[in-house]
């Protein structure tokens, strides 16, 4: 088995990508997009998920479209204590501010009714903002890949793929 899990290799790999989530049925269909467009020998691959048990399933999963790719997997409780430790702050989703509701209170934003869903507040939407890597390419799970994402640079503007967003071609 070439699928590598280490958290030492990482330096090999070319283009990082960040993924976090809860649910691992539509992360594995996204890892499987990322991979059979890309050279996988070419990704590094941050899977956030409930537990680092869960993120190494994920990867296993995914490990014959994926393999080559070094997988950094993470749980959420020992992200949380690396963002602590490398950046010196708390997650936004631990803090007491996360806990505000947000269509009454005057020190949140306010919302549109749309936005008060509670995948909008989850700790796995907020994790990209603290993602360990400087330049990478950051996935939600209700994403597919069409193309290969080791040709994205830093020169290329930002690109969003969102559930309100469509293409017509």
């Amino acid at each position: 088995m070439r699928f590598i899990l280490a958290l030492a290799a990482a330096a090999t790999a070319t283009t990082d990508v960040f993924l976090a989530s809860d649910r691992m049925a539509a992360s594995a269909a996204v890892l499987n997009s990322v991979c059979d467009n890309s050279q996988p020998t070419a990704l590094r691959l941050h899977l956030l998920a409930p537990t680092k048990e869960a993120a190494q399933t994920l990867a296993t999963a995914t490990e014959t479209a994926c393999d080559g790719a070094v997988v950094l997997p993470y749980g959420l409780a020992e992200f949380e204590a690396q963002v602590r430790t490398r950046v010196g702050e708390e997650p936004m989703w631990t803090t007491a501010l996360s806990k505000v509701e947000r269509s009454k209170s005057t020190y949140a934003v306010p919302v549109v009714p749309w936005d008060r869903d509670e995948k909008h507040t989850s700790p796995y939407n907020h994790a990209r903002f603290y993602a360990p890597a400087s330049t990478l390419v950051m996935l939600d799970d209700d994403v597919i890949v069409q193309g290969d994402v080791t040709t994205l640079t830093t020169r290329n503007k930002a690109v969003a793929a969102g559930c309100q967003q469509w293409y017509v071609g």
